[in-house]
């Protein structure tokens, strides 16, 4: 077990977050997967598929190194199935909404994930670097299709009702696991649960830049 360490309390909160990272990674995949036969047409949906390869990859890193955590990792990744369930189950099942969700909350992941790897011991820190890196093209890929269908105030207030609402949605996940365990309040070892709340602002501040980016951030 390579990231043991003298604390019980940081090892069980390592598992927990490295289970939680595996299925969101499934999660990830299987959604994007799911989104090709919404495309508006088989050259993008070929590009789709070609860009989901590297979450898969990704899965099956977080999974296999979780073996190597734990002699039970298929129920520590089952007790993460409602929350990402949850959030992936919500907001539509249209081209639109795919890209929103390709668009903002791989992103999302990416920036948390950025933000705690300094906060791991290795081999885990090097996987979530690798996470955080981001070079999938998936998010760019999204942004791109969006851009290309916001003509119009109309089509921006729409995208950003649905943006926020996927937001929403993924704050409350946030909030859930939170208050479900104390793992990221262990792991960022900084004073209870001041570190989790500022952890949430600054992935949030990076997502408010994305939106501005295309166009969609509230106006004043």
């Amino acid at each position: 077990m390579t990231d043991a360490g003298p604390d019980p309390r940081t090892d069980l909160a390592l598992v927990q977050l490295v289970g939680a990272v595996a299925y969101g990674q499934l999660r990830a995949w299987s959604a994007a997967a799911a989104s090709v036969p919404a495309a508006p047409d088989v050259a993008t949906s070929e590009q789709l598929a070609e860009l989901t390869g590297r979450s898969w990859d990704l899965w099956r890193a977080w999974r296999a190194h979780l073996d190597t955590l734990t002699d039970l990792p298929t129920a520590v990744v089952e007790r993460q199935r409602g929350a990402f369930d949850d959030f992936f189950a919500g907001g539509g099942d249209d081209w639109e909404h795919a890209c929103i969700v390709l668009a903002f909350s791989w992103p999302i992941a990416q920036d948390f994930t950025a933000r705690l790897a300094p906060r791991l011991p290795s081999p885990t820190r090097e996987l979530a670097l690798e996470l955080a890196a981001g070079d999938d093209g998936v998010a760019d890929f999204a942004l791109g299709q969006l851009a290309a269908s916001v003509h119009d105030d109309a089509d921006r207030d729409r995208v950003r009702s649905r943006v926020a609402e996927l937001v929403g949605r993924a704050l409350a996940g946030y909030q859930r696991a939170v208050l479900d365990t104390d793992a990221l309040e262990v792991l960022l070892d900084d004073g209870g649960d001041e570190g989790t709340r500022r952890l949430a602002i600054d992935v949030m501040a990076s997502h408010h830049r994305r939106l501005a980016a295309l166009g969609l951030d509230d106006p004043a």
